[in-house]
């Protein structure tokens, strides 16, 4: 019995990402979470680039909490409910989500890493924020791209490649912050100009193969 059981399971998890589509979903997912472990140091980079006390930097999170808040709360539930349409309407409208966020993610991290002053950082910091669209329109497609009874194989390889990112890539960064600073030890900003190439752009073209 238990050897009728290891196929129907692995056959269950190829199906699910036998496409191109689905493996671009998984790709994207890994690059935008491992892209986000830059985050957590624009505190400290803004401190030590613009000699600012840490403790005055902390409203940054706000600025990110808020302008998230408002795009996955308000923007995107109002703009789908409006724009809602067959199953083909709205995978267009998750690529259209999707290719927005992402390079509101790129001018974002672009802006930390070139910002010669820290308004400048505070409105990179923002769309940071406003790129947060980009999960919740990429798992509606990922979704919409298989049948309802392959979900769960779906969001397990979703939360395991995010964990991977988050493994490999906040290991990855800590080392780029700490090599980019010069000898005066403050930092260039090197871990987000990776944050800002890391973000997927390309790889959306793959849907157009499912």
């Amino acid at each position: 019995m238990p050897q009728s059981v290891r196929p129907t399971s692995v056959t269950k998890i190829y199906n699910v990402f036998s496409t191109p589509s689905t493996l671009a979903c998984l790709l994207i997912f890994f690059l935008k979470r491992a892209g986000f472990q830059s985050e957590p140091m624009i505190y400290q980079y803004v401190s030590e680039r613009f000699a600012w006390k840490l403790q005055e930097t902390a409203w940054f999170r706000s600025a990110i909490s808020t302008s998230s808040v408002i795009v996955v709360g308000l923007i995107l539930p109002f703009g789908r409910a409006y724009l809602q349409g067959d199953k083909i309407q709205n995978q267009r409208i998750d690529r259209g989500v999707i290719q927005g966020s992402s390079m509101l993610l790129v001018v974002a991290f672009f802006g930390i890493w070139l910002a010669p002053r820290p308004t400048l950082v505070t409105s990179a910091v923002v769309l940071v924020g406003l790129g947060e669209g980009l999960e919740p329109a990429l798992q509606s497609l990922s979704a919409s791209l298989i049948s309802g009874t392959q979900n769960a194989q779906l969001f397990t390889a979703i939360a395991f490649m995010e964990t991977f990112a988050r493994i490999v890539a906040a290991t990855v960064m800590a080392r780029l912050y700490s090599i980019g600073q010069n000898i005066e030890a403050k930092p260039n900003g090197l871990p987000f100009l990776v944050s800002a190439v890391s973000q997927p752009r390309r790889h959306l073209v793959a849907f157009y193969y499912n």
